[in-house]
């Protein structure tokens, strides 16, 4: 289980969230929303490991998050920056990945998933944002990791792509694993446990 508790953080000594509190059991799918500024990047951030709350404690099984990362929990995080590599192509861009922090045997299955085999030799420098987006979305399938932290990962999906993108959520989260994910779109997951910030 993974728990929040009475987390806040803080900008220039400025409230961004304050006192929040929630837990996701495994299998669990939370959806973060909220008006810009609000604090969901900050809170995903916080989630993924990637920047501490300024009070307050985030712990996995009872064990503070930041030990648990050490030990051997693992978290795939997609953030507003998605980390895809222009200069190379759709498949160095995977195969960096999962030879990094996954399996290359998914490599295939992610290229399919998204829909990608026509890309894979194509600089990702030549691709739309909305490619660009399914290239880092790979990362899901090729990392799995028992976390996913997603800021926003409907963003800039045609409705087939947001389509397969449910689908892939809502297996891992019957796979026992653990979702959190900010959107400014309605999920359709009626499972999805919701948390307003602002």
């Amino acid at each position: 289980m993974l728990k929040l508790s009475n987390i806040s953080c803080q900008y220039n000594e400025q409230p961004v969230f304050k006192k929040l509190n929630f837990e996701v059991k495994e299998g669990g799918l939370v959806v973060v929303g909220g008006p810009n500024g609000s604090g969901k990047t900050t809170l995903l951030q916080v989630l993924a490991g990637l920047r501490r709350a300024d009070y307050g404690i985030v712990t996995w099984q009872d064990k503070p998050l930041q030990d648990a990362l050490a030990d051997d929990l693992s978290i795939s995080y997609i953030g507003h920056e998605i980390a895809v590599k222009k200069e190379l192509t759709v498949l160095e861009n995977i195969e960096f990945w999962a030879k990094l922090g996954g399996d290359v045997k998914y490599i295939g299955f992610a290229l399919k998933t998204f829909e990608l085999e026509r890309y894979k030799n194509t600089l990702c420098s030549q691709l739309s944002s909305g490619l660009l987006k399914r290239v880092a979305l790979c990362r899901l399938v090729c990392c799995p990791g028992l976390i996913w932290i997603l800021d926003e990962p409907y963003n800039n999906l045609d409705n087939a792509t947001s389509d397969r993108l449910d689908e892939l959520i809502d297996a891992k989260c019957k796979d026992n694993s653990i979702i959190i994910l900010s959107s400014h779109i309605a999920v359709p997951m009626d499972y999805a446990q919701k948390v307003t910030l602002g």
